[in-house]
């Protein structure tokens, strides 16, 4: 398990694999993990939300958010799996795909 600082996270530009800048992190999606015999309960951040579409939702909720998306035809929220995050530098996040291969427009 690896341990990173939200706070050093929030904002961050990300790049993809060959360094094209994909967007920032806007926001994270986390779980909680229940307590077990080795380690008490904590979060786990699932998937990173990127783009002014995350900053959207975040500012104005995630319901009405999607009604303004609707409205001026907008995509939604870039979403980036945790697993396919290099956060071995936390200040230059990576994501280990290609532009091409995420699951959203580029």
């Amino acid at each position: 398990m690896r341990e990173v600082r939200v706070h050093l996270l929030i904002g961050a530009r990300v790049r993809d694999a060959n360094g094209v800048v994909v967007g920032r992190i806007e926001e994270l999606c986390a779980e909680i993990v229940p307590p077990t015999a080795d380690a008490p309960a904590h979060y786990a951040v699932t998937q990173f939300q990127l783009g002014p579409d995350s900053l959207l939702e975040r500012v104005l909720g995630a319901q009405f958010a999607r009604g303004v998306r609707a409205m001026f035809h907008a995509t939604a929220a870039r979403a980036i799996p945790w697993e396919w995050m290099d956060l071995r530098d936390p200040n230059n996040p990576v994501v280990t795909k290609r532009l091409s291969e995420l699951p959203f427009p580029g």
